[in-house]
C-alpha cells in the first residue's frame, strides 16, 4: 500500500485545540479507545495528514515540498504541549514468494528537513502476493 502520511500523537496531546489553529484539515483523528485501523483502538491522542500515495520514489519530493511548505505549522506542533512523536511515514509494497533484497534511499533533503523540524522517518512493509506485485515498467529504447 504505497502512501506517504504524517503522524503526531501524545497521550496528553489536546487534539481538538491543535486542530482546530490549523490551516488545513488532517485526514483522520483519534483519540484513546476509540477505532484506529480495523482491529486495532488507539491508545493516545493524534491525527494523520495523507501526503500523497505513489510509490516511494514519487512520494519522497512531495515529502520535502510538504515539509518546507509547512514548515511554521510543524515547528508549532513540536512544541505543543503533549505531543510525544511526530513521523513522516513511508509504506511500500514489497513481494514475497521468492527472495529479493528489498531497499530504498532516502535523500540527504529529506533527512536535513525531518532532523532539523525534530520529525523521525519510518517505513512500513506491505507483504504482498507476488503475482499481485506491480513491478515497474522500464523502457528500452
Amino acid at each position: 500500500m504505497p502512501v506517504c502520511i504524517l503522524r503526531a500523537t501524545g497521550r496528553s496531546f489536546d487534539i481538538e485545540w491543535f486542530v482546530a489553529s490549523l490551516e488545513s484539515n488532517p485526514k483522520s483523528v483519534f483519540k484513546p479507545g476509540r477505532d484506529l485501523y480495523v482491529g486495532q483502538v488507539a491508545d493516545e491522542f493524534g491525527f494523520i495528514f495523507t501526503i500523497g500515495h505513489g510509490s516511494i520514489e514519487e512520494e519522497i519530493p512531495h515529502a520535502i515540498a510538504f515539509l518546507r511548505q509547512h514548515q511554521g505549522e510543524l515547528t508549532h506542533l513540536k512544541a505543543w504541549s503533549g505531543v510525544d512523536t511526530v513521523t513522516l511515514e513511508f509504506g511500500w509494497d514489497c513481494p514475497y514468494g521468492r527472495t529479493v533484497r528489498i531497499y530504498n534511499r532516502f535523500p540527504p533533503d529529506l533527512l536535513s528537513e525531518c532532523a532539523a523540524l525534530g520529525i523521525g522517518i519510518e517505513v512500513l512493509l506491505y507483504f504482498v502476493d507476488e503475482s499481485e506485485f506491480k513491478r515497474p515498467v522500464i523502457s528500452q529504447t
